[in-house]
């Protein structure tokens, strides 16, 4: 009992009247801030965030960078393009998607080269260093352009055949339902758009 109510009960003998009140919990009393997001949302934009790191054409210095890169093998990605008919710009989309245009890069699965060529497919295409520029250019346009012959210039299932192998596309009647495959298809795509704006 509260001083207050004690005084009034000594002068009048009563309890001091009060309304009876419904308190609400601090937590519900606080307002959310505005930017506040939920677990959820959060998650989803470190994932936009993420994706947006991970996503060469957010960097333009990684751009810049591989530009530089293309412009030193141009003689060479010119030359395979016109013996094998193949857009300049797709060998270039190849070359930045596989590689980021690193001549010397060797993936898990053990392709080398600029075009990540494996070793099988590279002696089928007559390279005998991998790792040597105008060779694996040269065997990388070679495949992508017979590729293309195969599929009467579907460039979708030309790439989707490079990445995943021909028999998976002719398995699957199209595009194979791998996500890695589908993923690649795009990023080739959106390479080459942005070498044609340069253009």
């Amino acid at each position: 009992m509260g001083i207050a109510s004690m005084i009034y009960k000594q002068l009048t003998g009563r309890d001091l009247p009060y309304k009876s009140q419904t308190y609400t919990p601090l937590t519900e009393q606080v307002p959310v801030p505005f930017n506040e997001t939920s677990t959820t949302e959060k998650a989803e934009r470190f994932e936009e965030i993420s994706k947006m790191q991970s996503d060469p054409f957010s960097k333009d210095s990684f751009w810049d960078a591989m530009v530089d890169r293309m412009q030193s093998y141009q003689d060479s990605i010119k030359k395979a393009a016109d013996i094998n008919k193949v857009d300049e710009n797709l060998v270039k989309s190849l070359i930045a998607t596989e590689s980021a245009g690193k001549h010397d890069a060797v993936s898990p699965a053990g392709a080398k080269g600029l075009m990540q060529l494996m070793d099988g497919t590279a002696k089928e295409l007559g390279v005998s260093n991998p790792f040597d520029i105008d060779q694996n250019i040269a065997g990388g346009t070679k495949y992508i352009g017979q590729m293309l012959d195969k599929y009467n210039g579907n460039t979708d299932l030309a790439l989707a055949a490079y990445n995943a192998g021909p028999g998976n596309v002719d398995k699957y009647g199209g595009v194979p339902p791998f996500p890695e495959t589908q993923k690649y298809i795009v990023r080739v795509n959106d390479y080459l758009r942005k070498f044609e704006k340069l253009a």
